[in-house]
């Protein structure tokens, strides 16, 4: 359960905002002080600001699990998004929209989202465990 407790605080200390304007206004979803991802839209009828604590409450749910690694972080294609996925758990959706404001193919985005929380993930479960 502590790591739970961490998580959270990790997580909470990390969510950034930054924005120009109201149309072009971009979330930085961050985990453990990096930037894992830009969100620029919400998705499934939840505003950016819902789609981040949607993403932020599924992170700490999968951090609950003790083993971890980067294969465990994987891009499943469904008709109209990617999922990324993290031991069978859904965390996160790339849409043709996050596509749009990046510029990029969906496949593209989700890589890249795969590729940034691979990271994170591997670097928490390298630090010590408190029990």
């Amino acid at each position: 359960m502590k790591m739970k407790g961490i998580a959270a605080f990790i997580v909470a200390l990390g969510i950034a905002m930054s924005g120009w304007g109201q149309e072009d206004r971009q979330l930085a979803q961050s985990f453990g002080g990096r930037v894992l991802f830009y969100c620029w839209n919400g998705a499934a009828g939840l505003t950016q600001e819902q789609r981040m604590r949607v993403f932020d409450k599924r992170l700490i749910d999968i951090l609950a699990y003790t083993h971890l690694g980067p294969r465990d972080v994987r891009i499943r294609v469904r008709p109209g998004c990617r999922e990324i996925i993290v031991k069978n758990h859904l965390l996160v959706t790339v849409t043709p929209e996050d596509a749009s404001a990046y510029g990029w193919s969906m496949d593209q985005v989700a890589a890249h989202w795969q590729e940034s929380i691979r990271g994170q993930i591997s670097a928490i479960h390298l630090l010590p465990q408190q029990v």
